[in-house]
C-alpha cells in the first residue's frame, strides 16, 4: 500500500519582499512606484497581513530582480 501524499500549501513568507527591498536600498514608496501599487499593499505583503495577485507577485520580483519562487518558503 502507497503511503499518501501530503500537499503542503505554498508558504508565501512577505519577509522576503522586505529583506530584498533593503538589499536594494528601495523605499516602499519606490517599489509601489515600480509595480505600479500602492504604499498599503507593498506594506500589507511584506507583513504577511495580505498575499499579492499572481500578476503582482510577477511584477514585484522583476522589480527586485529575482524570480517569483523567492518569497515563496522552501
Amino acid at each position: 500500500m502507497e503511503t499518501p501524499t501530503v500537499i503542503q500549501k505554498d508558504r508565501f513568507n512577505g519577509q522576503r519582499i522586505y529583506q530584498r527591498r533593503l538589499e536594494l536600498g528601495l523605499s516602499l514608496e519606490q517599489v509601489a512606484m515600480l509595480i505600479r501599487r500602492n504604499v498599503a499593499s507593498i506594506h500589507g505583503w511584506e507583513t504577511g497581513k495580505h498575499r499579492p495577485t499572481p500578476r503582482s507577485l510577477y511584477l514585484l520580483s522583476h522589480a527586485l530582480r529575482v524570480k517569483p519562487r523567492y518569497f515563496f518558503a522552501p
